[in-house]
């Protein structure tokens, strides 16, 4: 994994894509189009109409190819090498779009720019050879139709890139601590149990395709901090048939989890059923073994089920009966 080192010794793992971005289409054009147009108004032109006309329409020829290749350029470079960056933000981008998908579309953008700047070489020279000012403005519009007609070329290559950006720019830096994540179907009240082991409201951060978003929150055991973090919800569903909200938690979980904490909800308020709850339960114990504590939450409600029903720790987050027992849990597996 990728850290920078921090005056306090504690080592973040980035987000690479934090300074991506990328244009609409229709905006990109629009605002060089606009862009060169401006320009024109605030210039002095001197000479015969002749001259005039070549010196205005060769100042647009310049300026659209200018700022549209470089604009392309500058987002397909904004995306960083995808092969260098953390494995979970590898694994990330191959579930939201594909690794395949996003360096296709970054290459598109690269041709194009240079495409649109030999156009442009070859406008320019074409705009000497002019002989009356109509002539002018027609070599003009065909670059301008050139242009319009590659960038349109890749309209879904931009939109995949614009999509991209929304989705991961926002994940958040991940510290180096020892991480506790916490999982367990929807609703079920994970981020509530992360607010009462952590003592704390935890800090919400954007996340690819959830609308509640990733949730951070740290807690101190005899002087060691430790991070905890509340992933989206998953389902009791083989891995093949998985969408990409629930592979994304087990991306997390698989690359920082050192613990886990399974949340059920036993007064199936959630809307999952004991059962459904187990069998997830039983996977994530397949994969993880002894890393993983298990909590039936909410026992305050009545009419749920038997907390003995589940080998697990009783809690209400609403009375924090229970919390003191889980914080000793995780203190015992991260050996603190």
């Amino acid at each position: 994994m990728s850290f920078i080192n921090l005056p306090i010794s504690i080592k973040i793992m980035t987000n690479p894509f934090k300074k991506i971005y990328a244009w609409k289409r229709k905006k990109l054009l629009e605002d060089s189009f606009k862009h060169a147009s401006a320009a024109i108004t605030k210039k002095r032109f001197t000479g015969d109409p002749l001259e005039k006309a070549i010196d205005k329409e060769s100042i647009r020829i310049k300026l659209v190819g200018t700022m549209i290749a470089k604009q392309l350029k500058s987002s397909a470079n904004s995306f960083p090498p995808l092969d260098v960056m953390p494995e979970i933000y590898q694994e990330l981008v191959d579930v939201l779009v594909g690794m395949k998908k996003l360096r296709k579309a970054r290459d598109s953008m690269t041709w194009t720019a240079n495409k649109i700047k030999d156009f442009q070489m070859k406008y320019l020279q074409k705009m000497k050879e002019v002989r009356n000012t109509k002539q002018a403005r027609i070599i003009r519009k065909e670059y301008y139709g050139r242009v319009s007609s590659l960038v349109h070329k890749i309209r879904n290559h931009m939109d995949l890139l614009v999509e991209v950006a929304k989705l991961l720019k926002n994940f958040p830096d991940i510290e180096d601590l020892p991480t506790v994540i916490i999982t367990g179907f929807p609703n079920v009240g994970k981020s509530s149990v992360l607010g009462k082991i952590t003592g704390s409201r935890p800090k919400v951060f954007s996340y690819p395709f959830t609308t509640k978003g990733l949730m951070l929150g740290f807690r101190e055991f005899r002087f060691e901090k430790v991070q905890f973090i509340d992933t989206p919800g998953l389902f009791d569903r083989p891995a093949s048939k998985r969408n990409a909200i629930e592979k994304q938690g087990e991306i997390v979980m698989k690359n920082l989890a050192d613990a886990i904490i399974y949340v059920y909800d036993i007064s199936e308020i959630c809307g999952y059923s004991l059962d459904r709850q187990k069998r997830l339960h039983r996977e994530i114990k397949r994969q993880f073994k002894n890393r993983v504590i298990a909590v039936a939450n909410k026992i305050d409600v009545v009419g749920g089920k038997d907390p003995n029903e589940v080998d697990a720790i009783p809690i209400s987050t609403k009375t924090g009966e229970g919390i003191e027992e889980v914080r000793k849990a995780v203190q015992e597996i991260l050996e603190l």
